[in-house]
């Protein structure tokens, strides 16, 4: 399963003044998005499985999807719709999310 590490290391090379800019405010939403928990990996039973995986897709960006308007707000609009592009298709293969909403 793909690491919420490796998401943050692809945010350093496909986004860095935004990062730069995200880990210099420090906020809990960033510092606490693991849109990939290691439970998932770990669980056995497949009715669990998938309630970690919907839990997994309600919070991809945040919890109540913080992200979006942290990112707006900390480096732009257009940062944030370009963070969203890239990162959504890491949440439609690992976790079979679907972002209609978001």
């Amino acid at each position: 399963m793909l690491d919420s590490k490796l998401l943050k290391f692809s945010m350093a090379i496909e986004f860095p003044e935004c990062r730069d800019k995200m880990e210099s405010n420090k906020t809990a939403c960033f510092e606490n998005w693991d849109p990939f928990p290691d439970a998932l990996d770990e669980e056995k039973d497949e009715k669990k499985k998938e309630e970690l995986k919907k839990d997994g897709c309600k919070n991809y960006f945040g919890k109540d999807k913080c992200l979006k308007k942290f990112i707006t707000e900390t480096c732009s609009e257009k940062e944030w719709q370009r963070f969203h592009d890239h990162f959504i298709s890491y949440g439609n293969f690992f976790l079979s999310c679907d972002f209609k909403d978001v």
